[in-house]
Order: C-alpha cells, then sequence, then structure tokens
C-alpha cells in the first residue's frame, strides 16, 4: 500500500523522486525535489491506512519540517495521507473476496502543508 502511495504522489508532482531507503529508521520524506531549481518545493511524508483514522502527532510533523528546512529555505513539508478500502468485500451472493493491496479502493487522499504555506501559495497564484 505504501509503494503505490508514493507512487502515485511522485506521479501527481513530476518533479519528486522517491527518497531511498525513507523506511529506515528516522529517515523522513518519502517524497523530495529532484532539483532545487523549481520556485516552490514540497518535501512528503507519505502515509497511508485502511483504518478510519489517521493521527498526525506534533511530533511526526516536526521532523518532516525540520528535514525540508534542512534541505532548502524553499520547501514546503507536507504530509500526503491516504485512506485505502477494506481489502475484503462482499460479493453479491453473500460471500467475501480478499482483494490484493495493489486493487484496494482509494477512499481519500489528503494533503497536510501549513496554512502560512497554504497563504503563501494562494498569493503567488494571483
Amino acid at each position: 500500500m505504501a509503494d503505490r502511495h508514493e507512487n502515485d504522489i511522485a506521479n501527481y508532482f513530476p518533479n519528486l523522486r522517491k527518497t531511498s531507503a525513507s523506511g529506515a529508521k528516522d529517515e523522513k520524506g518519502d517524497l523530495q525535489p529532484i532539483s532545487s531549481k523549481e520556485e516552490q518545493l514540497f518535501l512528503f511524508e507519505c502515509k497511508s491506512t485502511q483504518k478510519e483514522s489517521f493521527s498526525i502527532t506534533q511530533k511526526l510533523w516536526e521532523e518532516v519540517a525540520q528535514i525540508a528546512g534542512v534541505r532548502s529555505h524553499k520547501m514546503i513539508p507536507a504530509l500526503a495521507i491516504r485512506f485505502y478500502g477494506p481489502t475484503q468485500v462482499k460479493t453479491k451472493w453473500g460471500g467475501y473476496i480478499e482483494l490484493d493491496p495493489r486493487d484496494l479502493d482509494i477512499e481519500e487522499d489528503l494533503v497536510v502543508i501549513r496554512k502560512s504555506d497554504l497563504l503563501e501559495l494562494i498569493e503567488r497564484a494571483k
């Protein structure tokens, strides 16, 4: 599920590449810019779940924001959060089938950024 999510985000934002060993201990930032020549850069930490909720902790946010700040003063920290549908689905004849994780429905895709970063992006777009 995580690889699918990271690949999808990388496809939505073509200036991003997957960070090698991003799943390693203490390494945040699943996707980062290929080049720092862009006007606005995003550092994405991707999280996905099949649960009904996902908690964003202050510690997680601070880790992503700190890494973004170290890499570039232009970089915006962002959390990409994906809610996947259930692994088992009920068939019309009453049984259940198990879905391959690559085939799970995407119920919601969210991106979390700071309000100040959003306001700056809106202002630049004017």
